[in-house]
Order: structure tokens, then C-alpha cells, then sequence
């Protein structure tokens, strides 16, 4: 899904019943009960149970989690609600897990105005990676600018050199997490440079006087050897 998926914008070319009207029907979504109707200010209201569904086509990332945001409003006792589905099969049939799903409650007095609202959903199972994202106008309400978009889990990725966890060292002049002879050469090169920041002699400036000079030497042999890396031989742990 990469960053984002805009697949409910419910933009429809006609007002009208969807049963009745084809050219009311949003690009992309299917009527699965009757009584869906395109306004003329262009929402959908669904009403007397209508539901439907966009079988997107876009593939469930696992270790994602999905937010869905939507202008929804409605009458007093109805709560309008977009579920957000990962589905076996692209056409929407087959196992069926929720991914995450917003609402809002009516209120007769909003009249015909909709808000926005927004929910993200916990992340999604390995078991469900390569499933198919569907959207669902679950219940009666008024419907608009529906998106969906997928971010991964930062508390499920591998930790790597260079997190805040696990920062670059002083004096890894080459960001692998290591103070070796790799960042001894660097250094060498840029040996009685002058520079200003932000490069700062491609990092050998240590002490950001302008200077690659012994000063900056003294830190850099206080530092070798010095590892942050996560994975082995180092395993670095943040204390």
C-alpha cells in the first residue's frame, strides 16, 4: 500500500438512488444492500440498512497499522461507520479479519453537515500479510472522503545502527556503528583540513574548530573501537 491509499473519496458523476442511477455510484464501490443514495451535494447516504463495500485491490502489509478517516455525519440514532477489512481474496470473499474502523453518532440538529473523524487500528497479523484491503460503509449515515493509509509499527521493526537507540558513535566518520580502521582512514584524509560545519571535514572536525587537527585526534583515539551496532559480533544494548 505504501504510504497511503485514496480509495473512498465516494466521488460520483450523478445524484441519485445507486439501484436506480449508475451514474451515482462512486467509482470503485459496490452496493451489497439497497437504499444507497448520492446527495446532491455529493455524500452518500446510507439508510433502511444499506451497505457497501470497495474491494480495493491493495495488498495487506503485515506489522502495518491502518488509519481510516471520513467526513460522516447523520440523523439521531444512527452512528455512521466505515469498517476497513482485510479480505482472502481481492474480490472480497474468503477469510475476513478488521483491520481498524471509525464512526461518529448522528444528530438530527448537524443537519446535512459532516465531520471529520479519524481512527488508527492496532497492527495487522502476520497472517493477514497478502490479503486484500476492503472498505466498508457498515451502517446508516452520511458518508464522504473516506482514505485509508498504512504506516508500519516502529515497536515491531528490528532494531538497526543508527536508532535512537543504538546512534552512531563519536568518531564513526562512515555510520556503520564502528570505530575502526575504516574511520581511521577517513580521518587521515581530511588530517590538517579546515572546514566549517555542517560537514565539518566529513565528520574528522570532532571538536568543530575548523581544524582537523591532534585535538580532534585525542577524541577519536578515546573512542576506538567503540561499537553501537545491535546485531552481532557487537550487540550493542541501550543501557
Amino acid at each position: 500500500m505504501g504510504a497511503s491509499l485514496h480509495n473512498g473519496s465516494l466521488t460520483a458523476t450523478s445524484s441519485g438512488f445507486w439501484n436506480t442511477t449508475p451514474a451515482a455510484i462512486p467509482a470503485g464501490w459496490i452496493q451489497t444492500h439497497t437504499s444507497l443514495y448520492t446527495t446532491g451535494s455529493m455524500f452518500v447516504q446510507c439508510s433502511s440498512g444499506g451497505i457497501a463495500t470497495n474491494n480495493t485491490g491493495e495488498l495487506v502489509r503485515a506489522n502495518h497499522k491502518y488509519t481510516v478517516s471520513a467526513r460522516l455525519g447523520g440523523s439521531s440514532g444512527n452512528t455512521a461507520t466505515v469498517k476497513v477489512y482485510a479480505t482472502q481474496n481481492a474480490d472480497g470473499t474468503g477469510n475476513k479479519v478488521e483491520l481498524v474502523q471509525v464512526s461518529r453518532t448522528g444528530n438530527s440538529s448537524d443537519g446535512y453537515t459532516l465531520f471529520m473523524v479519524s481512527n488508527t487500528g492496532a497492527s495487522a497479523s502476520t497472517t493477514v500479510e497478502g490479503y486484500f484491503v476492503q472498505v466498508v460503509l457498515a451502517t446508516d449515515g452520511y458518508y464522504d472522503d473516506i482514505v485509508i493509509y498504512s504506516q508500519p509499527d516502529e515497536t515491531l521493526m528490528p532494531a538497526c545502527c543508527g536508532d535512537s537507540d543504538h546512534p552512531y558513535p563519536i568518531g564513526d566518520l562512515n555510520f556503520d556503528c564502528y570505530v575502526n580502521w575504516y574511520d581511521l582512514w577517513k580521518f587521515g584524509d581530511q588530517w590538517l583540513a579546515a572546514c566549517a560545519g555542517p560537514n565539518w571535514c566529513d565528520g574528522a572536525d570532532i571538536s568543530h574548530d575548523s581544524d582537523v587537527k591532534f585535538n580532534d585526534f585525542a577524541i577519536f583515539a578515546d573512542h576506538w573501537l567503540d561499537c553501537r551496532d545491535p546485531q552481532l559480533p557487537c550487540g550493542y544494548s541501550h543501557p
